[in-house]
């Protein structure tokens, strides 16, 4: 008798243990925090799993949800996983845990930083200047870090002048090759420095003094602006006032050389016709007074007509036809 009971006791004992083993059919132990890869988040990744093959196959293609962003990180509950082990009809009263209570889940990522790729960019406006003037290129605007999903490939770089170019500001478009495949085009801004040719005063020169090369000289510098168009040394110009040594002598500071003036106001002329069917010269009286190759009024003292005259180089006139 006694026999039979420990026997039925046995039974009893291993039918407990059954049960007992089909609750916690499946065991999942939970880490504070893991990174992945890929996009897909799926629980064999993220959770180490322990039961019956089957079982853990299945469970580990569970998909707890995907990465949109980069530098994302994902918090995944017990209660998300209970719920999504019961989508895949694997009972909560089957599941046992350990570990975390949460899980923080992040992506293995490749970072390019912004600094190499404008590195990138910098090389290319060297060998690739947009005017031959430029002495340098400032970096105004930089782009972000460029985060990659996936790891496999080579990375390389494809700079190309942008279409915004101005004599300010250059833009270079730089492509993100991984593997051959262009994943991205980061920008980078800069600020073309040019050389500027500055005339400098060598030593004092007085107001109304003419420039030439014994009292001004050249000095290149690096500017934010380019040299006008047809820039010309300022050689016989003249200073409106006293510029002191080493001065620059801006275009403001200059006039230009007032021309000789030939004939004098209410000065005697010699009126001279000289073409191919007549050649004539007569006395006139000048109305004003006027440089070589300017028009004055003159009246001729012979006949009092007041004409129209131009200014020749040797102080005579002649009529404007």
């Amino acid at each position: 008798m006694k026999t039979k009971i420990v026997i039925l006791t046995l039974i009893a004992a291993a039918c407990l243990v059954t049960q007992a083993a089909s609750a916690g059919a499946i065991k999942l132990y939970l880490p504070r925090e893991i990174n992945i890869t890929g996009d897909s988040m799926l629980l064999g990744d993220v959770a180490i799993i322990r039961g019956k093959p089957e079982d853990v196959a299945k469970a580990s293609a569970i998909t707890l949800g995907k990465f949109s962003v980069a530098g994302q990180k994902i918090t995944v509950t017990r209660r998300t996983i209970l719920s999504r082990l019961a989508a895949y009809r694997i009972a909560s009263k089957n599941v046992s845990f350990s570990g975390a209570k949460d899980i923080k889940v992040g992506r293995r990522e490749l970072i390019i930083s912004a600094k190499d790729i404008a590195a990138r960019a910098s090389e290319f406006l060297k060998k690739n200047k947009t005017d031959t003037s430029i002495a340098s290129y400032e970096l105004i605007r930089n782009c972000r870090n460029v985060v990659l999903a996936s790891q496999k490939g080579e990375i390389t770089f494809v700079p190309r002048l942008s279409k915004r170019i101005s004599t300010s500001q250059v833009v270079v478009d730089v492509d993100v090759m991984l593997g051959g495949k262009k994943t991205g085009t980061s920008q980078v801004a800069y600020r073309p420095m040019y050389n500027r040719r500055l005339i400098v005063a060598k030593a004092d020169i007085p107001a109304g003094a003419i420039l030439s090369s014994s009292n001004i000289k050249i000095e290149t510098i690096a500017s934010k602006y380019p040299e006008p168009k047809g820039w010309k040394l300022p050689v016989g110009l003249i200073v409106k006032r006293k510029i002191k040594s080493g001065q620059q002598i801006r275009n403001s500071l200059l006039t230009k050389a007032k021309p000789e003036i030939l004939v004098k106001r209410n000065s005697k002329v010699v009126i001279k016709i000289d073409t191919a069917a007549i050649k004539l010269t007569v006395n006139g009286k000048a109305l004003g007074e006027g440089a070589f190759g300017e028009l004055i009024k003159v009246r001729n003292i012979d006949s009092k007509r007041i004409i129209t005259c131009k200014v020749n180089h040797d102080g005579t006139v002649s009529p404007a036809i």
